[in-house]
């Protein structure tokens, strides 16, 4: 996801209906910060928790950001925040989850 801003727990990851279908076994959701070009892992989580923990907006659903704007999806859209996610301190805590 690209941001202006640096992640915050609230903020959501987002997910396109049709790439649920990919025969992963987890997710991994990072922010890149546009202007700084800093990537941040934001965290992971397995597929199936994934698709039973976040919320799902079909085509054409007016969602509300946190911030009070609206949208309207143009597809299927899962949103998980990153309070939600498997959180890693360091790279090699993130490997070492990963791998488990």
């Amino acid at each position: 996801m690209g941001r202006t801003s640096y992640p915050k727990d609230y903020y959501v990851n987002n997910l396109i209906g049709m790439q649920a279908k990919y025969d992963v076994d987890r997710y991994i959701f990072c922010s890149l910060h546009k202007k700084d070009k800093v990537l941040t892992i934001c965290g992971w989580i397995d597929k199936d928790e994934f698709i039973n923990k976040a919320r799902f907006f079909g085509t054409g659903v007016e969602r509300t950001r946190s911030d009070g704007t609206k949208l309207i999806t143009k597809c299927d859209l899962y949103e998980l925040e990153n309070r939600e996610l498997v959180q890693s301190n360091t790279i090699e805590e993130f490997v070492h989850q990963i791998n488990s």
